[in-house]
């Protein structure tokens, strides 16, 4: 058993296997991941199976804090309904400056977020950091062409 794991990184191509939870419980501590990147694709098998197998798997890795999500075949529904209040740093891929704001609103808890988006897309990081001002949110951000990294305090009206 692989009793100190705190990276782990799942990768699922089609339908969440029938019985896989069991088994990777029976080879990790699933209590020591705290780093979980999910390379899932959603296009593959049935959306809503998988979804209740991340959630089921989540619920069992108790001290993830960090959580890689790089699919762009994912929704923002299917995202909210994965990620948990445990998680304080949360790596996404995104399409739209609306998934940004989707994100921030729902997940008002995290520490840190990073948005990867492609070379191809023209997102306009201006228009996202324009927006946490107006909100009175408390942020730091990086950027580059491909990413916006915010690292976030509490909003100034709490």
């Amino acid at each position: 058993m692989f009793n100190k794991l705190t990276k782990f990184i799942l990768r699922l191509d089609g339908d969440w296997p029938r019985n896989s939870l069991e088994l990777l419980s029976s080879l990790i501590d699933l209590s020591t991941i705290t780093e979980l990147e999910l390379r899932i694709d959603f296009t593959l098998g049935d959306i809503s199976k998988t979804t209740v197998g991340i959630v089921t798997f989540l619920e069992k890795t108790t001290n993830v804090r960090s959580l890689i999500i790089p699919s762009r075949t994912v929704s923002i529904k299917t995202i909210c309904s994965i990620v948990s209040h445990r998680v304080q740093h949360l790596q996404i891929s995104v399409n739209s400056v609306e998934d940004m704001k989707m994100i921030l609103k729902r997940f008002d808890h995290l520490s840190s977020v990073t948005f990867i988006f492609s070379a191809s897309s023209l997102v306009p990081i201006a228009e996202i950091i324009e927006w946490l001002i107006r909100n009175d949110r408390d942020f730091t951000y990086q950027s580059t062409q491909c990413s916006l990294s915010l690292w976030l305090g509490k909003n100034a009206k709490e």
